[in-house]
């Protein structure tokens, strides 16, 4: 830590804390004429004493003086900005540095003294010093500080105005007399910076550095959210407190989630354009103002909460976090394609974190998590209260593990059948795909509610869903493509089929084949099949006259390559007891 000397104005380092005499700080917010290390250094040969920054420092160091204090320090000129190394040093101890200062001198320098009492404490709580990002520690971590308008008047000290520095920053009164941070969660922390600003962006996250207790390299020109993302990832290694991840607008009810009859197709589905819609986001928040609405949810100390950390501890992989979260229940929400102008029904998590909204009671803190394929999950921006006891044993059997990432684009192809709708009275017991060189002949896009025929695949491979109705009986629902589809410049029909199966247990318990049933056994219900005519078209079967089944199919027009058109099949599949 270099210290400037009030007596002699030479700058001195001491390289232990111990060596450390006793020293002021200033906190100030930056305006013009800011004197630099450099500045100071060589102000010998270049006259810097009408700069305001000489002005201000000069000033602060006589305040400090007549109060014993030889040593002062202050950011403008005690930190060499040349060099990277010594100003990641300084950042990752400025915390430290404000917290073991004898005294903090805080000048605001747009606020003028008034003697009329409401107007000063009006002016104060509307000075620019509340609003800066690095003056959040600055307020935080020193045990004194004492407050100066623009003429070096005194204002007050922290403790004599704790209600109107608490009332201005949202900050407890008792964080700001014991300067105790361990008990606060992490979303009260961040939003106390939420409506905070930096000149530079990713300074947004450095500021916050000794909030929580973390160290980070600095990267300048990364950008804020990369910056704001490496702070998230350090903290969650660092805690078990979930309100990390509650930031977001808090709703009463989700906005994206539809009824049961839209689900079916009974109703219609709303159709949103892109900027209407809540938008799919990973795991971690873009800045601090996206806390804003999260003051007050707190963790709950719980002992579930320590065991995920501990046993399941969350992880960095692939771009997202890996982590384990109670998936409460599920609900039905919407994805849009918009190659096709098509609304999709899909089941959405809804998931809790172990977090309380402010004093609800058994209100915890949901949000909904969107499955988008290979077991990948995106989450909205809405926060809502569940109303479920976090000390029920039942909530430890809904702990499921996640990996949560930002959505990656993706697009429809030439051919692939768009599963719209596929509603089922019975769940299914399995799926079958032929095998090319290069793997299934089909493969599922975003979860399963795409079907793709891979660059290998003949063209005459069929995708099959097996459904169990007994024990040993069922049947089988299959999709397939004719050869013809592989023309570049056109799409051949699908063919439908339905047919009963029976099962064939293999050598372990959980190991089940289905198998087509001999026409022998069942002379009366062979399997039926159905080829698409142009689309739409539409097919209705019925199975031993207890389920009944729809296939409905039209055919929209995509945009594959700049002026290149391709088709893409809708398939609307409905299953239902008769």
């Amino acid at each position: 830590m270099r210290l400037l000397n009030t007596l002699t104005w030479e700058m001195k380092d001491f390289i232990s804390d111990d060596d450390l005499p006793q020293y002021a700080i200033l906190s100030h917010t930056w305006g013009d004429e800011e004197v630099s290390f450099q500045q100071w250094e060589n102000r010998a040969q270049s006259d810097i004493s009408t700069m305001k920054g000489y002005q201000k420092i000069k000033q602060f160091g006589q305040l400090a003086e007549s109060w014993r204090l030889e040593w002062v320090w202050v950011d403008t000129c005690c930190i060499d900005k040349r060099s990277s190394s010594e100003l990641t040093e300084a950042i990752n101890s400025m915390f430290r540095w404000y917290q073991n200062a004898a005294v903090c001198y805080a000048y605001l320098s747009d606020v003028t003294y008034c003697t009329e009492r409401s107007e000063m404490t009006r002016r104060f709580e509307s000075s620019r010093w509340f609003t800066r990002g690095w003056t959040l520690q600055e307020l935080i971590a020193p045990k004194r500080i004492e407050f100066f308008d623009s003429d070096w008047r005194i204002v007050g000290t922290k403790v004599e105005l704790l209600v109107s520095i608490s009332g201005v920053t949202g900050i407890d009164q008792h964080v700001l007399y014991s300067r105790e941070l361990g008990t606060v969660s992490v979303a009260r922390r961040m939003s106390w910076a939420a409506n905070r600003k930096t000149t530079r962006a990713e300074d947004l996250t450095y500021c916050l550095l000794g909030i929580f207790d973390i160290n980070l390299p600095l990267i300048y020109g990364e950008g804020g959210p990369k910056a704001f993302r490496r702070l998230q990832e350090a903290i969650m290694v660092t805690t078990h407190d979930q309100s990390l991840f509650a930031w977001g607008r808090l709703v009463e009810h989700p906005s994206s989630i539809i009824n049961h009859a839209q689900h079916r197709g009974l109703e219609p589905l709303p159709w949103k354009s892109p900027h209407q819609r809540e938008p799919l986001l990973g795991l971690f928040a873009q800045s601090p103002g996206e806390f804003r609405d999260s003051g007050q949810i707190s963790p709950v100390d719980h002992r579930l909460a320590h065991h995920l950390n501990r046993e399941r501890p969350p992880t960095i992989v692939n771009g997202g976090a890996l982590l384990s979260l109670v998936i409460y229940e599920t609900r039905l929400s919407v994805q849009y394609w918009d190659d096709v102008q098509v609304a999709q029904p899909q089941e959405v998590d809804v998931a809790i974190l172990l977090c309380r909204l402010g004093n609800q009671g058994s209100k915890l803190v949901g949000l909904i998590l969107n499955p988008w394929g290979d077991e990948y999950y995106s989450r909205t921006g809405d926060l809502f209260s569940v109303d479920a006891f976090i000390s029920g044993m039942w909530l430890e059997r809904l702990v499921y593990p996640r990996h949560i990432v930002p959505p990656r684009p993706t697009r429809l192809k030439h051919g692939d059948i768009l599963l719209q709708r596929w509603t089922e009275c019975l769940e299914k017991d399995g799926m079958k795909m032929p095998v090319t060189d290069s793997g299934p002949a089909w493969r599922t896009i975003w979860g399963d509610k795409v079907l793709r025929l891979e660059n290998d695949a003949v063209g005459d491979e069929e995708v099959i869903f097996f459904y169990r109705q007994t024990h040993s009986t069922g049947f089988a629902v299959s999709l397939r493509r004719l050869p013809i589809t592989l023309k570049e410049d056109g799409l051949g029909r699908l063919m439908v089929q339905v047919s009963q199966t029976k099962s064939i247990h293999g050598k372990t318990a959980t190991a089940t084949h289905w198998v087509p049933l001999r026409e022998k056994e069942i002379p009366l219900n062979p399997g039926k099949s159905y080829f698409m005519s142009s689309p739409p078209d539409k097919w209705y079967t019925y199975i031993d006259h207890l389920l009944h089944i729809s296939v409905k199919v039209h055919r929209r027009m995509i945009d594959i390559n700049y002026g290149r058109y391709g088709w893409v099949d809708i398939l609307e599949f409905e299953m239902t007891s008769t």
